[in-house]
């Protein structure tokens, strides 16, 4: 969970649990709310580096951001996520995720993988 001043602020989310029920927008929505931005907004960083791509963090760090592509293991899906996050740094309209997905529970095993990494992190010395 980091080190120095970075305790409690390196956060992996690692899902667990199979791929039955698979991992989705919901479960990825999930840990983007309830421990990414949490977690980003509280460290208040200058920069934010950003591993495959996810331009919502733009809000962080007066807009300070750097994409860096990393290896994928899903060609299509890596062109896709790398695409939408040029177009939207060049404030292109992106189409939304549809309601009943930003409105849909993540799957148990997702829940149970978000409830370990909150745990980890509430023993972090500064929370």
């Amino acid at each position: 969970v980091g080190s120095g001043a970075g305790v409690g602020f390196n956060v992996n989310v690692a899902f667990t649990g199979g791929l039955d029920p698979p991992m989705g927008d919901a479960e990825y929505l999930a840990a983007f709310r309830a421990v990414v931005m949490p977690i980003a907004s509280e460290f208040s960083p200058d920069m934010v580096l950003i591993s495959s791509g996810f331009d919502a963090l733009m809000t962080l760090a007066g807009g300070r951001v750097v994409l860096a592509l990393e290896g994928g293991h899903d060609l299509t899906a890596i062109c896709d996520a790398s695409e939408a996050c040029v177009a939207a740094l060049l404030g292109q309209e992106l189409d939304p995720l549809p309601k009943a997905v930003l409105e849909q529970r993540p799957n148990p095993n997702a829940v149970r993988s978000l409830e370990k990494v909150i745990e980890t992190h509430s023993k972090s010395s500064h929370r």
